[in-house]
């Protein structure tokens, strides 16, 4: 559809990304969202170091918005992830 082509073209974005440590825990968030036509785009991560030199993260990452958006054809492949990592 012509009319969807434009929409997406045209859609305009807002961005929030916020970063700070709570007792320890590394905390990040990642959000975008199309104002026009609607459709979302979010992650967290938390992130726990203490124990060096191992490091944990668990994440989420959430898509959506509504009928005919990217966002929407997206929507059920939300996830989420846990990340190791090691370093000398």
């Amino acid at each position: 559809d012509a009319r969807r082509a434009v929409a997406v073209l045209w859609g305009l974005a807002a961005m929030l990304r916020w970063r700070g440590v709570v007792a320890g825990v590394e905390v990040s968030t990642t959000a975008a969202y199309n104002i026009r036509p609607g459709d979302y785009v979010a992650t967290v991560r938390l992130t726990y170091a203490g124990f060096e030199p191992h490091r944990f993260t668990l994440g989420w990452l959430v898509l959506g918005g509504p009928q005919g958006t990217t966002g929407r054809h997206f929507g059920r492949n939300d996830m989420a992830s846990l990340e190791y990592a090691v370093a000398w």
